[in-house]
């Protein structure tokens, strides 16, 4: 269930209730509304209060941007800068820098392990 939620938007994370958005012709709203008895337990147990799963389909409106875009979305562009940062530390490291200097080299790449 949980990779069908993460390609929801979530709209709203209110006192009782939960809305969450998926777009048009997505086959995710059926996959959650099938087990919504035990998201909504799950997302209780999480925020400690009984909470009501809401399910929209449609487009994110005009003006939202990073709020409306799938969770899936939002984790993937986190790890993405992440990784850029670490690029960016590596390529600023004084002790990689000065091994590049006295192998006369230069950093095309770098690869995580």
């Amino acid at each position: 269930m949980g990779p069908a939620l993460r390609q929801a938007a979530l709209v709203d994370l209110g006192a009782d209730a939960v809305r969450i958005r998926y777009p048009t012709g997505s086959s995710y709203p059926a996959m959650v509304e099938r087990r919504r008895s035990e998201v909504e337990r799950c997302f209780g147990a999480f925020l400690g209060r009984p909470v009501r799963l809401a399910v929209e389909v449609g487009e994110a409106p005009a003006g939202v941007a990073e709020a409306g875009a799938p969770i899936a979305a939002v984790d993937q562009a986190a790890r993405d800068a992440r990784t850029a940062r670490r690029h960016e530390s590596a390529r600023a490291n004084p002790n990689i820098r000065e091994a590049a200097r006295v192998l006369d080299a230069e950093i095309d790449r770098i690869e995580e392990l």
